[in-house]
């Protein structure tokens, strides 16, 4: 699944888009694709940027809800280990796999060279985060994929620490987990479904992915998809949540009214983000409309060592003309991710201790 580093940009008109898109396929998605129906693959799509630096998918007709967009043969899903192993030992089938499996060239050629996830988060940056949590989680999982490298030898293969990272990475951002039977999940790879951008559940998601009978797999429609729209997939509902997109794929949003980290949800986790029934409750007599929680979330703000306003700053002055007016010390496009994640995680908190607040109020108001 294509990660990542989703930006806000003005929307193109359709017209204009599928020029843009036309314009921007390159060769590799041109022998992606070429490869993908040589292999008995359809595919009503192209695979393109579409914004700068960013590839994914557009379709290519006017597409019905219902209809399949995308249909993978089983020859093009590409299977790793189970989803109850750890996904190093998935990197390490898949970094074998691209060494030996000439077949697939024109898909490995294809793959981003270089992604950011919890796999190759800098060490260096990770306090920029300002959470105890996320740091521990993403040592955590490098120092397992360190141990997983020395574990199957990979260095005497030829296989650097590097390169093995990247694999890692793939397999965090781009693999599905997929239910293959009633008991067996895998992580698989998937040509030119694995393209598709992030959409959102509940209002950008077009297509949904669904398991065959054959053991091929095909995007089927949601709603009607346009000539040059973007074809968008959810991965997981709990990419609703940004530390979990972010530790995950390497990618944060920004909606209105803001959501909430899965790590300042009650018994949230990145690994079991809840959905948004938490945020619903904090409506007038919801479950989580109380004075016990108002001030957990108000302890969860005043703990960071930088307000909101502060983060703002500094990211603003790191803009052009004006770092250089000010002299501001410059921070890498990973410590700017990293500061706007944890602006976007006070600007969730704040609102919802605002929202809870006014809740609480009327509710002492009502029984006056």
């Amino acid at each position: 699944m294509a990660a990542r580093q989703v930006a806000l940009l003005c929307a193109l008109t359709a017209a204009s888009w599928l020029l843009y898109a036309a314009a921007s396929v390159d060769p590799e998605s041109t022998a992606l694709l070429s490869l993908f129906r040589a292999h008995g693959g359809e595919a009503d799509v192209h695979v393109a940027e579409v914004r700068p630096g960013l590839r994914g998918v557009v379709a290519a007709r006017d597409v019905a809800a219902g209809e399949a967009i995308i249909s993978l043969p089983p020859t093009l899903a590409i299977q790793l280990t189970s989803t109850a192993t750890p996904a190093p030992d998935s990197a390490a089938m898949l970094v074998r796999r691209w060494r030996t499996d000439a077949n697939l060239t024109a898909y490995w050629q294809f793959l981003p060279k270089q992604l950011l996830t919890r796999n190759t988060f800098p060490e260096a940056a990770l306090d920029l985060l300002q959470s105890k949590a996320m740091k521990a989680y993403a040592l955590t999982h490098q120092v397992q994929a360190e141990e997983i490298h020395r574990r199957e030898d990979l260095a005497a293969e030829g296989i650097s620490e590097a390169e093995f990272r990247h694999a890692n990475d793939l397999v965090s951002a781009y693999s599905f987990g997929f239910q293959v039977s009633p008991d067996e999940r895998l992580r698989i790879l998937m040509p030119v479904l694995d393209a598709t951008n992030y959409g959102d559940v509940d209002d950008e998601a077009n297509v949904e992915v669904r398991l065959t009978t054959d053991g091929g797999f095909v995007a089927v429609s949601t709603r009607p998809i346009s000539s040059g729209d973007e074809v968008l997939y959810s991965y997981t509902p709990a990419c609703r949540r940004n530390d979990y997109s972010l530790f995950h794929y390497g990618f944060l949003q920004e909606k209105h009214p803001p959501r909430l980290c899965a790590l300042d949800t009650p018994g949230g986790t990145l690994y079991d983000a809840p959905g948004l029934e938490e945020e619903r409750d904090y409506g007038e007599g919801g479950i989580l409309a109380t004075r016990e929680e108002l001030q957990r979330l108000e302890a969860l703000l005043a703990a960071f060592p930088t307000s909101e306003d502060q983060d703002a700053r500094l990211l603003l002055g790191q803009r052009g003309w004006l770092a250089a007016w000010t002299g501001a010390k410059p921070l890498s496009g990973v410590e700017q991710l990293f500061v706007r994640f944890r602006m976007l995680r006070k600007r969730a908190l704040r609102y919802w201790i605002d929202r809870l607040q006014e809740v609480l109020d009327l509710a002492d108001a009502q029984e006056l």
